[in-house]
């Protein structure tokens, strides 16, 4: 028997089991449940160069892809619609090839310069374009007013009346 070793014993304090300790402690938990259930839920991966790179994404969306992309090799993106959708597997080759799989069923335009490339997602192929209407003719002026107030010193001068 171990005579020396003292024993204490911690008595639980009225403070500590309240229900709203209780309710803290429980919510506390559930946070970080939930963020780290996340993080290992969605995964991307991007590794190498333009001429010839990797992309590893697990349980992802679209936009997050293109994010890591973007950071990975200094590229910009630009979408005129939501990019929700779920990215598996992965992707290897030049930018250009791994850029047009990840956006099949996707219109883009591809813009570079020497010092950046722009990727611009447009839309959903096969839908319809959305066309600007032109603005409507101007309406004519009320009768006897000039639409010019400098107008009618632009006239050519008339021949005086006989």
């Amino acid at each position: 028997m171990n005579r020396g070793a003292a024993v204490t014993r911690i008595e639980p304090t009225e403070s500590s089991r309240s229900p709203r300790a209780i309710a803290l402690a429980a919510t506390v938990l559930g946070l970080l449940l939930a963020v780290s259930s996340t993080s290992a839920y969605a995964q991307v991966r991007v590794e190498g160069t333009i001429a010839a790179m990797r992309v590893d994404a697990s349980r992802t969306s679209l936009v997050d892809v293109l994010s890591a992309v973007g950071t990975a090799l200094n590229i910009h993106y630009r979408s005129f619609i939501p990019l929700h959708a779920e990215i598996n597997g992965t992707y290897a080759g030049p930018f250009r090839e791994v850029i047009a799989r990840l956006l099949v069923g996707y219109d883009y335009v591809l813009k570079s310069d020497r010092e950046a490339i722009e990727v611009l997602v447009t839309g959903r192929s096969g839908e319809r374009a959305v066309v600007a209407t032109p603005p409507a003719p101007a309406r004519p002026q009320a009768a006897g007013l000039a639409a010019n107030p400098a107008t009618p010193w632009r006239e050519q001068p008339r021949p005086p009346a006989r």
